[in-house]
Protein backbone atom coordinates (compact mmCIF):
# COMPACT_ATOMS: atom_id res chain seq x y z
CA UNK A 1 0.00 0.00 0.00
CA UNK A 2 1.49 3.53 -0.64
CA UNK A 3 3.27 4.95 2.75
CA UNK A 4 0.56 8.18 2.32
CA UNK A 5 -2.36 5.88 2.31
CA UNK A 6 -1.04 4.58 5.32
CA UNK A 7 -0.45 7.55 7.23
CA UNK A 8 -3.80 9.05 6.23
CA UNK A 9 -5.44 6.08 7.65
CA UNK A 10 -3.13 6.01 10.85
CA UNK A 11 -4.42 9.48 11.57
CA UNK A 12 -7.84 8.82 10.80
CA UNK A 13 -7.72 5.74 13.84
CA UNK A 14 -6.11 8.08 15.72
CA UNK A 15 -8.51 11.09 15.20
CA UNK A 16 -11.12 8.74 16.25
CA UNK A 17 -9.40 7.07 19.56
CA UNK A 18 -9.33 11.11 20.65
CA UNK A 19 -12.97 11.84 20.50
CA UNK A 20 -14.04 8.29 21.98
CA UNK A 21 -12.41 9.48 24.89
CA UNK A 22 -13.01 13.22 24.90
CA UNK A 23 -16.55 12.17 24.39
CA UNK A 24 -18.36 13.46 27.81
CA UNK A 25 -16.18 16.83 28.03
CA UNK A 26 -17.60 17.61 24.46
CA UNK A 27 -20.54 16.55 25.14
CA UNK A 28 -20.74 18.68 28.17
CA UNK A 29 -19.16 21.61 26.07
CA UNK A 30 -21.92 21.71 23.67
CA UNK A 31 -24.96 20.84 25.73
CA UNK A 32 -23.83 21.90 29.43
CA UNK A 33 -27.39 21.08 30.51
CA UNK A 34 -27.63 17.18 29.75
CA UNK A 35 -27.14 15.41 32.59
CA UNK A 36 -23.61 13.92 33.92
CA UNK A 37 -23.16 10.40 34.65
CA UNK A 38 -23.79 9.55 38.07
CA UNK A 39 -19.82 8.13 38.43
CA UNK A 40 -18.65 11.28 38.37
CA UNK A 41 -21.24 13.02 40.92
CA UNK A 42 -20.30 13.25 44.32
CA UNK A 43 -20.53 14.97 47.71
CA UNK A 44 -17.62 17.18 48.44
CA UNK A 45 -16.67 15.16 51.53
CA UNK A 46 -16.43 11.80 49.54
CA UNK A 47 -20.32 10.72 50.53
CA UNK A 48 -22.65 8.03 47.70
CA UNK A 49 -22.51 9.41 44.26
CA UNK A 50 -26.03 11.49 43.38
CA UNK A 51 -28.26 11.70 41.36
CA UNK A 52 -28.67 14.60 38.83
CA UNK A 53 -31.94 15.51 37.47
CA UNK A 54 -33.24 15.95 34.40
CA UNK A 55 -33.06 19.41 32.12
CA UNK A 56 -36.81 20.27 32.85
CA UNK A 57 -36.31 18.85 36.73
CA UNK A 58 -33.37 21.11 36.73
CA UNK A 59 -35.25 24.48 35.81
CA UNK A 60 -38.32 23.89 38.14
CA UNK A 61 -36.06 22.90 40.90
CA UNK A 62 -34.57 26.38 40.51
CA UNK A 63 -37.47 28.47 39.87
CA UNK A 64 -38.21 26.52 43.35
CA UNK A 65 -35.31 27.89 44.77
CA UNK A 66 -36.04 31.77 43.68
CA UNK A 67 -39.38 31.56 45.34
CA UNK A 68 -37.50 30.42 48.74
CA UNK A 69 -35.05 33.10 48.81
CA UNK A 70 -38.16 35.51 48.20
CA UNK A 71 -39.85 33.39 50.90
CA UNK A 72 -36.57 34.03 53.27
CA UNK A 73 -36.44 37.60 52.47
CA UNK A 74 -39.70 38.46 53.82
CA UNK A 75 -39.20 36.57 57.22
CA UNK A 76 -35.88 38.35 57.82
CA UNK A 77 -38.02 41.49 57.24
CA UNK A 78 -40.18 40.37 59.78
CA UNK A 79 -43.06 40.45 56.92
CA UNK A 80 -45.33 38.27 56.11
CA UNK A 81 -47.09 39.86 53.33
CA UNK A 82 -45.34 38.59 50.53
CA UNK A 83 -45.67 34.84 51.43
CA UNK A 84 -48.46 33.96 49.59
CA UNK A 85 -47.58 35.14 46.24
CA UNK A 86 -44.01 33.51 46.74
CA UNK A 87 -45.71 30.63 48.22
CA UNK A 88 -47.48 30.33 45.03
CA UNK A 89 -44.81 30.39 42.65
CA UNK A 90 -42.74 27.49 44.47
CA UNK A 91 -46.07 25.43 43.88
CA UNK A 92 -46.06 26.42 40.49
CA UNK A 93 -42.71 25.16 40.48
CA UNK A 94 -43.17 22.18 42.21
CA UNK A 95 -46.65 20.89 40.31
CA UNK A 96 -44.05 20.33 37.27
CA UNK A 97 -41.86 18.32 38.69
CA UNK A 98 -42.44 14.52 38.16
CA UNK A 99 -42.45 12.57 41.08
CA UNK A 100 -42.24 8.85 39.12
CA UNK A 101 -38.52 8.93 37.93
CA UNK A 102 -37.44 10.20 41.10
CA UNK A 103 -35.60 8.05 44.15
CA UNK A 104 -37.40 7.89 47.72
CA UNK A 105 -34.98 10.30 49.68
CA UNK A 106 -35.95 12.84 46.45
CA UNK A 107 -39.84 11.95 46.84
CA UNK A 108 -39.27 12.63 50.35
CA UNK A 109 -37.98 15.89 50.03
CA UNK A 110 -40.44 16.84 47.75
CA UNK A 111 -43.49 16.03 49.42
CA UNK A 112 -41.77 17.98 52.90
CA UNK A 113 -41.42 20.88 50.47
CA UNK A 114 -44.60 20.97 49.26
CA UNK A 115 -46.30 20.48 52.49
CA UNK A 116 -44.20 23.21 54.01
CA UNK A 117 -45.10 25.88 51.24
CA UNK A 118 -48.56 25.35 51.85
CA UNK A 119 -48.45 25.86 55.66
CA UNK A 120 -46.41 29.03 54.78
CA UNK A 121 -48.78 30.26 52.50
CA UNK A 122 -51.67 30.55 54.87
CA UNK A 123 -49.48 32.03 57.53
CA UNK A 124 -50.36 35.50 58.95
CA UNK A 125 -48.03 35.44 61.91
CA UNK A 126 -43.92 36.33 61.37
CA UNK A 127 -42.88 33.66 64.50
CA UNK A 128 -45.67 30.87 63.36
CA UNK A 129 -44.18 30.92 59.72
CA UNK A 130 -40.25 30.23 60.67
CA UNK A 131 -41.43 26.25 61.52
CA UNK A 132 -42.51 25.27 58.52
CA UNK A 133 -40.00 27.87 56.44
CA UNK A 134 -36.88 25.43 58.60
CA UNK A 135 -38.89 22.43 56.98
CA UNK A 136 -38.87 23.78 53.22
CA UNK A 137 -35.13 24.72 54.02
CA UNK A 138 -34.63 21.03 54.98
CA UNK A 139 -36.23 19.55 51.74
CA UNK A 140 -34.14 22.40 49.53
CA UNK A 141 -31.15 21.14 50.90
CA UNK A 142 -31.80 17.69 49.92
CA UNK A 143 -32.43 18.56 46.58
CA UNK A 144 -28.81 20.48 46.70
CA UNK A 145 -27.40 16.79 47.76
CA UNK A 146 -28.75 15.04 45.03
CA UNK A 147 -27.72 17.58 42.41
CA UNK A 148 -24.97 19.62 43.10
CA UNK A 149 -25.64 22.13 40.33
CA UNK A 150 -28.88 23.76 42.16
CA UNK A 151 -26.13 24.97 44.82
CA UNK A 152 -24.37 26.98 41.61
CA UNK A 153 -25.07 30.94 42.89
CA UNK A 154 -26.16 29.80 46.70
CA UNK A 155 -24.58 30.15 50.06
CA UNK A 156 -25.52 27.99 53.51
CA UNK A 157 -25.30 29.62 56.58
CA UNK A 158 -26.23 27.88 60.41
CA UNK A 159 -27.75 29.34 63.14
CA UNK A 160 -27.18 27.75 66.57
CA UNK A 161 -30.07 29.77 68.27
CA UNK A 162 -32.97 28.56 65.31
CA UNK A 163 -35.56 25.59 66.74
CA UNK A 164 -35.78 22.83 64.50
CA UNK A 165 -33.83 22.16 61.31
CA UNK A 166 -31.07 25.42 61.50
CA UNK A 167 -29.80 26.14 58.23
CA UNK A 168 -31.07 28.54 55.08
CA UNK A 169 -29.90 28.99 51.86
CA UNK A 170 -29.48 32.85 50.79
CA UNK A 171 -27.66 34.46 47.23
CA UNK A 172 -26.38 38.21 48.94
CA UNK A 173 -22.95 37.50 50.78
CA UNK A 174 -23.97 39.02 54.32
CA UNK A 175 -25.99 36.98 56.36
CA UNK A 176 -30.00 37.56 56.14
CA UNK A 177 -30.77 34.98 58.90
CA UNK A 178 -34.83 34.70 58.45
CA UNK A 179 -35.06 32.30 61.24
CA UNK A 180 -34.17 35.71 63.96
CA UNK A 181 -35.48 38.30 61.42
CA UNK A 182 -34.68 42.03 62.10
CA UNK A 183 -33.66 41.91 66.41
CA UNK A 184 -30.81 39.48 65.07
CA UNK A 185 -30.65 39.35 61.70
CA UNK A 186 -26.40 38.73 61.61
CA UNK A 187 -26.37 35.84 63.29
CA UNK A 188 -24.82 32.68 62.01
CA UNK A 189 -21.98 31.25 60.64
CA UNK A 190 -21.19 29.96 56.79
CA UNK A 191 -22.44 26.09 56.34
CA UNK A 192 -21.72 23.23 54.43
CA UNK A 193 -24.54 21.56 52.39
CA UNK A 194 -25.05 18.38 54.61
CA UNK A 195 -28.73 17.83 56.21
CA UNK A 196 -27.47 16.13 59.40
CA UNK A 197 -28.30 17.93 62.89
CA UNK A 198 -25.56 17.74 65.01
CA UNK A 199 -25.78 15.45 67.25
CA UNK A 200 -27.54 16.14 70.84
CA UNK A 201 -24.93 16.76 73.98
CA UNK A 202 -24.44 13.93 76.52
CA UNK A 203 -26.31 13.84 79.50
CA UNK A 204 -24.62 15.95 81.88
CA UNK A 205 -24.43 15.42 86.05
CA UNK A 206 -27.21 18.01 87.37
CA UNK A 207 -25.12 19.25 89.86
CA UNK A 208 -22.03 19.80 87.23
CA UNK A 209 -22.02 23.67 87.21
CA UNK A 210 -22.58 24.88 83.75
CA UNK A 211 -21.29 28.50 84.13
CA UNK A 212 -21.09 31.73 86.64
CA UNK A 213 -23.16 34.36 87.04
CA UNK A 214 -24.22 37.50 88.90
CA UNK A 215 -27.13 37.53 91.39
CA UNK A 216 -27.34 41.26 90.26
CA UNK A 217 -26.72 41.36 86.59
CA UNK A 218 -27.77 37.33 85.30
CA UNK A 219 -26.70 38.54 81.54
CA UNK A 220 -22.91 37.88 83.10
CA UNK A 221 -21.77 34.46 82.28
CA UNK A 222 -18.15 33.26 83.19
CA UNK A 223 -16.65 29.69 82.90
CA UNK A 224 -14.77 30.16 85.88
CA UNK A 225 -15.49 31.56 89.66
CA UNK A 226 -14.29 35.20 90.10
CA UNK A 227 -16.39 38.52 90.47
CA UNK A 228 -18.63 40.34 88.30
CA UNK A 229 -16.92 42.91 85.78
CA UNK A 230 -20.39 45.21 86.44
CA UNK A 231 -20.33 45.45 90.27
CA UNK A 232 -17.55 43.25 91.44
CA UNK A 233 -20.03 41.01 93.56
CA UNK A 234 -18.91 36.95 93.95
CA UNK A 235 -19.86 34.99 90.47
CA UNK A 236 -22.52 32.43 91.67
CA UNK A 237 -22.69 29.18 90.18
CA UNK A 238 -25.38 27.78 87.63
CA UNK A 239 -26.05 24.59 87.14
CA UNK A 240 -27.43 22.11 84.33
CA UNK A 241 -30.52 21.32 87.08
CA UNK A 242 -31.20 25.18 87.11
CA UNK A 243 -30.54 25.58 83.77
CA UNK A 244 -33.76 22.69 83.19
CA UNK A 245 -35.47 23.83 85.46
CA UNK A 246 -35.24 27.19 85.73
CA UNK A 247 -34.85 27.68 88.89
CA UNK A 248 -33.41 30.82 90.36
CA UNK A 249 -31.07 31.17 93.97
CA UNK A 250 -32.31 34.30 95.52
CA UNK A 251 -30.45 35.26 99.03
CA UNK A 252 -32.34 37.08 102.29
CA UNK A 253 -30.12 39.91 101.30
CA UNK A 254 -30.92 39.91 97.51
CA UNK A 255 -34.53 39.53 98.30
CA UNK A 256 -35.32 42.40 100.59
CA UNK A 257 -34.07 44.36 97.98
CA UNK A 258 -36.19 43.18 95.70
CA UNK A 259 -39.18 43.23 97.27
CA UNK A 260 -39.43 39.47 97.31
CA UNK A 261 -43.23 38.34 99.09
CA UNK A 262 -44.64 34.85 99.46
CA UNK A 263 -47.73 33.76 100.07
CA UNK A 264 -49.53 29.92 101.21
CA UNK A 265 -51.64 28.28 98.85
CA UNK A 266 -54.86 27.84 100.61
CA UNK A 267 -58.27 26.71 99.95
CA UNK A 268 -60.40 29.36 100.53
CA UNK A 269 -64.31 29.89 100.04
CA UNK A 270 -65.00 32.36 96.61
CA UNK A 271 -67.34 34.03 95.10
CA UNK A 272 -66.45 36.65 92.45
CA UNK A 273 -68.66 40.46 91.79
CA UNK A 274 -70.17 40.71 88.25
CA UNK A 275 -70.53 44.49 88.03
CA UNK A 276 -72.02 45.77 85.01
CA UNK A 277 -73.95 48.74 83.76
CA UNK A 278 -77.76 48.72 83.06
CA UNK A 279 -80.41 51.17 81.44
CA UNK A 280 -84.12 51.68 82.46
CA UNK A 281 -86.95 51.08 80.26
CA UNK A 282 -91.03 50.66 80.14
CA UNK A 283 -92.01 47.22 80.43
CA UNK A 284 -92.94 46.76 77.21
CA UNK A 285 -95.89 44.76 78.68
CA UNK A 286 -98.04 47.27 80.56
CA UNK A 287 -97.14 49.63 77.34
CA UNK A 288 -101.23 49.93 75.07
CA UNK A 289 -101.86 51.51 71.86
CA UNK A 290 -104.92 53.80 71.75
CA UNK A 291 -105.92 53.36 67.65
CA UNK A 292 -109.01 54.68 66.01
CA UNK A 293 -111.26 51.67 64.50
CA UNK A 294 -113.30 53.87 62.05
CA UNK A 295 -112.93 56.92 60.28
CA UNK A 296 -114.24 60.73 61.67
CA UNK A 297 -113.66 63.91 63.06
CA UNK A 298 -112.22 64.50 66.37
CA UNK A 299 -115.15 66.84 67.87
CA UNK A 300 -113.17 67.28 71.56
CA UNK A 301 -110.13 66.16 73.16
CA UNK A 302 -109.68 65.48 76.44
CA UNK A 303 -105.64 64.65 76.69
CA UNK A 304 -104.02 67.61 74.86
CA UNK A 305 -100.63 66.76 76.42
CA UNK A 306 -97.87 64.22 76.32
CA UNK A 307 -96.85 62.73 79.68
CA UNK A 308 -100.22 63.61 81.18
CA UNK A 309 -101.90 60.83 83.48
CA UNK A 310 -104.91 59.09 82.64
CA UNK A 311 -107.13 56.94 85.02
CA UNK A 312 -108.55 53.74 83.31
CA UNK A 313 -112.03 54.73 81.86
CA UNK A 314 -111.03 58.27 81.86
CA UNK A 315 -112.40 60.01 78.61
CA UNK A 316 -109.42 60.62 75.78
CA UNK A 317 -111.35 62.32 73.07
CA UNK A 318 -115.07 62.20 71.76
CA UNK A 319 -115.01 62.09 67.87
CA UNK A 320 -117.77 61.70 64.79
CA UNK A 321 -118.11 58.96 62.69
CA UNK A 322 -121.22 58.80 60.08
CA UNK A 323 -120.06 55.03 59.57
CA UNK A 324 -120.74 54.54 63.67
CA UNK A 325 -123.94 56.88 63.44
CA UNK A 326 -125.45 54.73 60.80
CA UNK A 327 -124.84 51.47 62.70
CA UNK A 328 -126.49 52.95 65.69
CA UNK A 329 -129.58 54.05 63.65
CA UNK A 330 -129.68 50.50 62.15
CA UNK A 331 -129.44 48.67 65.27
CA UNK A 332 -132.66 50.79 66.47
CA UNK A 333 -134.90 50.64 63.38
CA UNK A 334 -134.81 46.84 64.18
CA UNK A 335 -136.80 45.22 66.17
CA UNK A 336 -135.69 44.46 69.72
CA UNK A 337 -133.74 41.43 70.27
CA UNK A 338 -134.10 40.48 66.46
CA UNK A 339 -130.98 39.01 64.40
CA UNK A 340 -130.44 42.12 62.56
CA UNK A 341 -130.76 43.81 66.22
CA UNK A 342 -127.82 41.41 67.39
CA UNK A 343 -125.79 42.53 64.17
CA UNK A 344 -125.65 46.05 64.45
CA UNK A 345 -124.16 45.95 68.19
CA UNK A 346 -121.86 43.36 67.83
CA UNK A 347 -120.65 45.66 64.41
CA UNK A 348 -120.64 48.73 66.95
CA UNK A 349 -118.83 47.13 69.96
CA UNK A 350 -116.41 45.75 66.88
CA UNK A 351 -115.84 49.46 66.02
CA UNK A 352 -114.99 50.69 69.35
CA UNK A 353 -118.15 51.31 71.31
CA UNK A 354 -118.18 50.13 74.79
CA UNK A 355 -121.03 47.65 76.35
CA UNK A 356 -122.40 50.52 78.28
CA UNK A 357 -122.63 53.53 75.38
CA UNK A 358 -124.99 50.80 73.21
CA UNK A 359 -126.59 50.03 76.39
CA UNK A 360 -127.41 54.27 76.21
CA UNK A 361 -128.49 54.30 73.05
CA UNK A 362 -130.96 51.36 73.55
CA UNK A 363 -132.17 52.88 76.75
CA UNK A 364 -132.30 56.59 74.92
CA UNK A 365 -133.70 54.96 71.59
CA UNK A 366 -131.55 57.87 69.59
CA UNK A 367 -128.18 57.57 67.99
CA UNK A 368 -125.46 59.38 69.35
CA UNK A 369 -123.41 61.78 67.00
CA UNK A 370 -120.53 62.24 69.06
CA UNK A 371 -118.68 58.70 70.53
CA UNK A 372 -116.12 59.21 73.44
CA UNK A 373 -113.21 56.99 73.39
CA UNK A 374 -111.39 56.12 76.96
CA UNK A 375 -108.26 55.31 78.52
CA UNK A 376 -107.82 51.13 78.46
CA UNK A 377 -105.59 51.71 81.65
CA UNK A 378 -104.04 53.37 83.83
CA UNK A 379 -100.90 55.33 83.36
CA UNK A 380 -99.25 58.11 81.81
CA UNK A 381 -99.40 59.51 78.23
CA UNK A 382 -96.22 58.28 75.87
CA UNK A 383 -97.43 59.46 72.58
CA UNK A 384 -100.29 61.51 71.12
CA UNK A 385 -100.71 62.01 67.71
CA UNK A 386 -104.16 63.95 66.95
CA UNK A 387 -105.31 67.42 67.79
CA UNK A 388 -108.34 69.09 68.07
CA UNK A 389 -110.75 68.88 64.99
CA UNK A 390 -108.42 66.02 63.11
CA UNK A 391 -109.73 63.93 60.96
CA UNK A 392 -108.63 60.30 61.91
CA UNK A 393 -108.86 57.34 59.72
CA UNK A 394 -109.33 53.72 60.67
CA UNK A 395 -106.03 52.03 61.96
CA UNK A 396 -104.29 55.18 62.88
CA UNK A 397 -102.31 55.57 66.64
CA UNK A 398 -104.22 57.77 68.76
CA UNK A 399 -102.68 57.24 71.91
CA UNK A 400 -99.57 55.59 73.84
CA UNK A 401 -100.48 55.09 77.44
CA UNK A 402 -98.11 52.74 80.01
CA UNK A 403 -98.48 51.92 83.12
CA UNK A 404 -95.73 52.97 84.85
CA UNK A 405 -96.10 50.76 88.47
CA UNK A 406 -93.23 48.67 86.92
CA UNK A 407 -90.33 49.20 84.78
CA UNK A 408 -86.98 46.75 83.12
CA UNK A 409 -83.17 47.25 83.66
CA UNK A 410 -81.97 46.08 80.61
CA UNK A 411 -78.20 45.32 81.68
CA UNK A 412 -75.27 44.61 79.32
CA UNK A 413 -73.04 41.93 81.12
CA UNK A 414 -69.45 41.00 79.13
CA UNK A 415 -69.57 37.43 77.08
CA UNK A 416 -66.75 36.04 79.26
CA UNK A 417 -68.97 36.95 82.58
CA UNK A 418 -72.03 35.42 80.69
CA UNK A 419 -71.81 31.69 81.90
CA UNK A 420 -71.82 32.39 85.35
CA UNK A 421 -75.43 34.21 85.57
CA UNK A 422 -78.57 32.83 85.16
CA UNK A 423 -82.49 33.37 85.48
CA UNK A 424 -83.85 33.57 89.15
CA UNK A 425 -80.34 35.06 90.43
CA UNK A 426 -80.03 37.78 92.69
CA UNK A 427 -78.90 41.02 91.95
CA UNK A 428 -78.45 44.74 93.08
CA UNK A 429 -79.23 47.42 91.29
CA UNK A 430 -77.85 51.43 92.78
CA UNK A 431 -78.90 54.63 90.98
CA UNK A 432 -76.15 57.18 90.76
CA UNK A 433 -79.04 59.80 90.44
CA UNK A 434 -80.63 58.34 94.08
CA UNK A 435 -77.55 57.88 96.88
CA UNK A 436 -77.98 55.64 99.24
CA UNK A 437 -80.40 53.30 98.14
CA UNK A 438 -80.39 49.98 96.51
CA UNK A 439 -82.93 47.29 95.01
CA UNK A 440 -82.91 44.01 95.59
CA UNK A 441 -84.24 42.48 92.24
CA UNK A 442 -83.53 38.89 90.60
CA UNK A 443 -83.01 38.59 86.68
CA UNK A 444 -86.42 37.50 85.01
CA UNK A 445 -84.67 36.89 81.37
CA UNK A 446 -81.57 36.46 79.47
CA UNK A 447 -81.76 37.35 76.00
CA UNK A 448 -80.32 34.92 73.39
CA UNK A 449 -78.45 36.97 71.14
CA UNK A 450 -74.69 39.14 71.66
CA UNK A 451 -74.29 42.22 70.87
CA UNK A 452 -71.27 41.65 67.58
CA UNK A 453 -69.82 45.51 68.47
CA UNK A 454 -69.68 45.42 71.88
CA UNK A 455 -68.95 41.66 72.83
CA UNK A 456 -71.94 41.70 75.37
CA UNK A 457 -75.32 39.67 76.23
CA UNK A 458 -78.09 41.33 77.59
CA UNK A 459 -80.59 40.43 80.27
CA UNK A 460 -83.27 41.82 82.09
CA UNK A 461 -84.51 42.49 85.58
CA UNK A 462 -87.62 43.64 86.57
CA UNK A 463 -88.57 46.44 89.32
CA UNK A 464 -91.62 48.02 90.65
CA UNK A 465 -91.76 51.90 90.97
CA UNK A 466 -94.87 53.00 92.22
CA UNK A 467 -93.35 56.11 93.54
CA UNK A 468 -92.11 56.71 90.21
CA UNK A 469 -88.61 57.42 90.95
CA UNK A 470 -87.08 55.16 88.36
CA UNK A 471 -87.66 57.28 84.61
CA UNK A 472 -86.72 55.77 81.37
CA UNK A 473 -82.75 55.70 80.44
CA UNK A 474 -81.45 56.51 83.28
CA UNK A 475 -78.32 54.76 83.61
CA UNK A 476 -77.91 51.74 86.29
CA UNK A 477 -74.91 49.85 88.00
CA UNK A 478 -76.21 46.22 88.70
CA UNK A 479 -73.90 43.63 90.76
CA UNK A 480 -74.25 40.14 90.60
CA UNK A 481 -72.44 37.86 92.83
CA UNK A 482 -71.35 34.55 92.01
CA UNK A 483 -70.95 31.66 94.40
CA UNK A 484 -67.58 29.56 93.16
CA UNK A 485 -67.67 27.27 96.57
CA UNK A 486 -64.70 25.78 98.11
CA UNK A 487 -61.66 26.20 95.76
CA UNK A 488 -57.64 25.63 96.33
CA UNK A 489 -56.60 29.02 95.79
CA UNK A 490 -53.90 31.45 94.77
CA UNK A 491 -52.74 35.15 95.36
CA UNK A 492 -53.39 36.48 91.95
CA UNK A 493 -50.77 38.84 92.41
CA UNK A 494 -48.33 35.72 92.07
CA UNK A 495 -49.27 34.61 88.71
CA UNK A 496 -47.30 35.55 85.63
CA UNK A 497 -48.78 35.70 81.91
CA UNK A 498 -46.51 34.00 79.18
CA UNK A 499 -48.69 33.90 76.31
CA UNK A 500 -50.67 31.08 76.58
CA UNK A 501 -49.09 29.58 79.63
CA UNK A 502 -49.68 30.62 83.39
CA UNK A 503 -46.42 30.44 85.83
CA UNK A 504 -45.95 31.08 89.48
CA UNK A 505 -42.75 30.81 91.41
CA UNK A 506 -42.78 28.87 93.97
CA UNK A 507 -40.12 28.57 97.04
CA UNK A 508 -38.23 25.49 97.46
CA UNK A 509 -36.15 26.63 100.52
CA UNK A 510 -32.88 27.26 100.83
CA UNK A 511 -33.02 30.73 98.36
CA UNK A 512 -33.93 28.69 95.85
CA UNK A 513 -37.32 29.76 93.50
CA UNK A 514 -38.18 27.43 90.94
CA UNK A 515 -41.13 28.81 88.10
CA UNK A 516 -44.23 25.88 87.70
CA UNK A 517 -46.90 26.05 85.37
CA UNK A 518 -50.58 26.09 86.60
CA UNK A 519 -54.03 25.68 85.21
CA UNK A 520 -56.35 29.02 86.28
CA UNK A 521 -59.82 28.43 86.75
CA UNK A 522 -62.16 31.60 87.51
CA UNK A 523 -60.43 34.89 89.40
CA UNK A 524 -62.42 36.24 92.45
CA UNK A 525 -60.85 39.74 93.27
CA UNK A 526 -57.76 39.18 94.90
CA UNK A 527 -57.59 35.11 94.60
CA UNK A 528 -58.04 33.02 91.81
CA UNK A 529 -58.97 29.33 91.65
CA UNK A 530 -56.08 26.89 90.59
CA UNK A 531 -56.95 24.08 89.04
CA UNK A 532 -53.59 21.87 88.37
CA UNK A 533 -49.98 22.69 89.39
CA UNK A 534 -49.96 23.38 93.26
CA UNK A 535 -50.68 21.67 96.21
CA UNK A 536 -52.36 23.60 99.50
CA UNK A 537 -49.27 24.59 101.63
CA UNK A 538 -47.32 25.78 98.69
CA UNK A 539 -45.66 28.77 99.10
CA UNK A 540 -45.54 31.05 96.16
CA UNK A 541 -43.92 34.30 95.35
CA UNK A 542 -46.60 37.25 95.05
CA UNK A 543 -44.35 40.96 94.97
CA UNK A 544 -40.96 40.28 92.60
CA UNK A 545 -42.03 37.86 90.15
CA UNK A 546 -41.58 39.72 86.98
CA UNK A 547 -38.07 40.23 88.29
CA UNK A 548 -37.49 36.72 89.09
CA UNK A 549 -38.56 35.43 85.46
CA UNK A 550 -36.25 37.75 83.68
CA UNK A 551 -33.52 36.29 85.56
CA UNK A 552 -34.61 32.68 84.73
CA UNK A 553 -35.33 33.19 81.19
CA UNK A 554 -31.90 34.60 80.95
CA UNK A 555 -30.33 31.59 82.67
CA UNK A 556 -32.35 28.50 81.91
CA UNK A 557 -33.35 26.72 78.83
CA UNK A 558 -36.92 25.96 80.23
CA UNK A 559 -39.75 25.38 77.84
CA UNK A 560 -41.48 28.01 80.20
CA UNK A 561 -40.40 31.24 78.15
CA UNK A 562 -40.54 29.97 74.76
CA UNK A 563 -43.77 30.87 72.41
CA UNK A 564 -45.93 27.97 72.45
CA UNK A 565 -46.55 26.01 69.26
CA UNK A 566 -50.58 26.21 69.34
Amino acid sequence: MNPKRWLQAFFCLALLGGLFVLREPLRQWFNPRAPLPKAQHHHGDGAAPTQPFKPEVLTALKKLFAAYELLRIELANDSVDGLAGASAEALSALAVVPGAAHSETTKNALAQAAQSVEALANQTDVEAARAPFGNLSEAVFRLAETDPRLRQGWRSFHCPMAKGFQKWLQKPEAIENPYMGQAMLACGSASDWATQQPEADPPRNADAVAYHTCSMHPSVREHAPGLCPICNMNLTPVTHEALRTGDVLVDSVRRQRIGVRTALVERRHLSRSIRAVGRITWDESLIHDVTARVDGWVEGLAVKRLGDPVAKGAPLLRFYSPELFATQREMLAAAPHSALAASAAERLRLAGMSAPQIATVRRRGAAQKRVTLHSPISGIVLEKRVNEGAHIRAGALLFRIVDRRKVWVEVDVFEQDLPSVKVGQAAQVQLPQVPGKTWDARIAYIYPSLDARGRTGKLRIELANSDGVLRPEMLADVVFEVDLGERLAVPTAAVLFTGIRRLVFIDKGEGKLRPVEVQLGPQAGDWTAVLEGLVEGDSVVTSGAFLLAAESRLRSATKYWEPSGD
